[in-house]
């Protein structure tokens, strides 16, 4: 796995029962990382994104390997925005964010390493345990009771964010008063509330 300067890129193969409640426990991981090094609040934001204030920090990728109706064992993904800089008129400045922009000062990649390690595989034992990480993650999660446009595979969907499933399946109420259950696709925030109200 290769990482931009200023970046940090973990990769791990591991062998998982639950591809997304997997995805849910190495975000966990992550924000409660960065957190313990920078003292910064991070949000997670469906599928698989960690945000600092509102804009994209770090994301999550896992790719799983089928044997038969079972995941024999899954591949895990993290990049991080640590000490990346990010001019002004860069494409990317406007949604995304680096630990360092957010401190004004470098962030110690190893012991954010580190943190990561042990909180990860916190969670990790805690999911082989029997324990959902369904709760703790929606505690962190962006978008709450704001109102989203999913894309899906063959539409949009428009509504209001629910939360998450204990499977860790998007839940979106649209105007009708319907729940949706979305197993993937892509979330964009289309009107901000100032207050979150959970």
């Amino acid at each position: 796995m290769s990482a931009p300067q200023g970046a940090l890129g973990a990769l791990s193969a591991l062998g998982a029962p639950q591809g997304p409640r997997l995805t849910m426990c190495v975000g966990l991981g992550a924000a409660a990382a960065v957190e313990e090094v920078t003292g910064l609040p991070v949000q997670l934001k469906w599928p698989n994104d960690l945000l600092l204030h509102g804009k994209k920090l770090a994301g999550v990728l896992t790719e799983t390997q089928l044997e038969g109706d079972r995941i024999a064992y899954a591949v895990v993904g993290l990049g991080l925005n640590v000490n990346l800089a990010l001019p002004a008129d860069h494409e990317l400045a406007p949604t995304a964010i680096s630990l360092s922009q957010a401190l004004g000062q470098p962030v110690s990649r190893l012991a954010l390493l580190q943190a990561l390690l042990r909180h990860i595989e916190d969670h990790y034992t805690r999911l082989q345990a029997g324990h959902s990480p369904y709760a703790a993650w929606a505690q962190r999660m962006a978008y709450y009771g704001q109102t989203v446009q999913v894309t899906l595979p063959d539409t949009t969907l428009t509504g209001t964010v629910a939360g998450v499933n204990p499977d860790g399946a998007l839940l979106v109420q649209d105007a009708a008063g319907l729940t949706h259950t979305v197993w993937a696709g892509d979330v964009l925030l289309l009107h901000k509330k100032i207050a979150d109200d959970r």
